[in-house]
């Protein structure tokens, strides 16, 4: 089972810190509460738009509840190849800056050594758009209890349009209350923190 947990920094800082970040952790099963065990490690390779990085995950087994758990840092989404930083800026190039899908999965720089395919991209847009309604009800209710009379942004709750303008806004809104840096938490690795397991982007 994958937990994603709060990394503040970017895949960069996690390549330095990520042994002292998960020594710091809880050892405690979040199901059970029991003390769990270190279980290993494994890489991950995800790609930002100039390279390609080889990640530790570590893993933990809680012998309470028999299970083993993968802590993810927030950067990246279980299981997902691109960063969330990265799948943010291409995603938002298509739909908020209407750019073609063709030149949005273009590379942002000449630099860049990925490429995205046209599949991957349309199977990432099918799955925002099926959870847009869900997830801008959800920031919505977040956003009016961090201030009742906050403006909201205008549009159709189903729209993906919608969502990312209201994630943008979220995210400026929950770093400045929190203190915390908008360029070490990105739009997509709080959303994936703050949403319930089957609304992660």
């Amino acid at each position: 089972m994958s937990i994603i947990v709060t990394f503040l920094g970017g895949i960069s800082q996690y390549l330095i810190e990520a042994k002292q970040w998960f020594d710091e952790l809880t050892n405690r099963c979040p199901h059970c509460e029991a003390k769990t065990h270190r279980h290993g490690q494994y890489l991950r390779t995800v790609w930002s738009e100039l390279s390609a990085f080889q990640i530790p995950i570590f893993r933990r087994y809680c012998p309470g509840c028999v299970r083993t758990f993968s802590y993810i840092p927030s950067f990246i989404k279980p299981y997902a190849r691109f960063l969330n930083s990265y799948r943010l800026h291409r995603i938002g190039c298509h739909v908020l800056e209407h750019v073609s899908i063709n030149k949005a999965i273009r590379s942002l720089s000449p630099a860049s050594v990925t490429s995205i395919s046209t599949t991957t991209f349309r199977r990432w847009l099918k799955r925002l758009r099926g959870i847009a309604s869900d997830v801008n009800k959800h920031l919505i209710k977040r956003l009016l209890e961090f201030q009742p009379n906050l403006p909201l942004p205008s549009g159709r709750v189903t729209d993906l349009f919608f969502l990312l303008q209201t994630a943008l806004k979220f995210h400026l809104r929950f770093c400045e209350i929190s203190g915390v840096s908008a360029d070490s938490l990105g739009v997509f690795d709080l959303l994936n923190l703050e949403l319930p397991i089957a609304l992660r982007i």
